[in-house]
């Protein structure tokens, strides 16, 4: 519930067009257990923003774990000269929703780059072609933090706040602080509760009889 009233609020920013000209309109980092929803609310963003959630631009950022993949990921294939990443999406979209998945699993080069993304709002590839982020959302997702073991089912108020605290720690120990400084919030999920798991589960099954057969 947090999380998703820190989204509505962002959104409120963004209508209100209270947000920062010259940086993303948000750079979100939405940690917590697999499963819990923050892939899903990134696609359900890009829905509302955009009328389609297959308009969001996702990028796996496990596939971004050694040294040589910046040029892939700003979108530069030294191989086949082709250009596919990450300037080329914002260009073909001026107000893109970015997710940048399990972004904890990228080589640390890529982390510098980002710096120029979240703090500048931009981003020049090897051809010299600059995409501007400033109408960006940029959400990441990331699962540090979420090995804790303490944590009850149901879990308790209290709980809650150990998984909270223990997450936020783990994050600011493995990125460096200029990036977490440069973030507009982290947003941490928390786990499901039996209450929340029954209702996944009856919408899941009210989409599976409502789509076409």
């Amino acid at each position: 519930p947090a999380a998703l009233a820190a989204i509505v609020d962002r959104i409120m920013l963004l209508k209100g067009g209270l947000f920062p000209r010259l940086r993303p309109v948000a750079s979100l980092l939405l940690a917590g257990p697999t499963g819990v929803g923050k892939t899903l609310l990134a696609r359900k963003l890009a829905e509302y923003l955009l009328g389609d959630k297959q308009k969001l631009i996702r990028f796996d950022m496990s596939e971004y774990a050694t040294i040589d993949s910046l040029d892939r990921l700003v979108g530069e294939n030294r191989l086949h000269h082709q250009a596919d990443g990450l300037v080329d999406a914002v260009l073909e979209q001026p107000f893109p929703v970015i997710l940048l998945d399990e972004i904890e699993k990228a080589h640390r080069v890529i982390f510098d780059a980002l710096l120029q993304v979240l703090g500048e709002g931009r981003l020049t590839d090897l051809r010299g072609r600059t995409a501007s982020f400033s109408n960006a959302i940029i959400l990441m997702t990331s699962n540090l933090g979420s090995g804790i073991s303490a944590i009850q089912h149901p879990p308790a108020a209290d709980d809650d706040r150990v998984y909270e605290s223990h997450t936020r720690q783990a994050i600011r120990r493995y990125f460096r602080p200029e990036l977490i400084n440069r973030l507009s919030d982290i947003l941490v999920f928390r786990h499901l509760d039996h209450s929340a798991i029954v209702r996944i589960a009856m919408s899941e099954i009210c989409l599976l009889y409502t789509s076409p057969s």
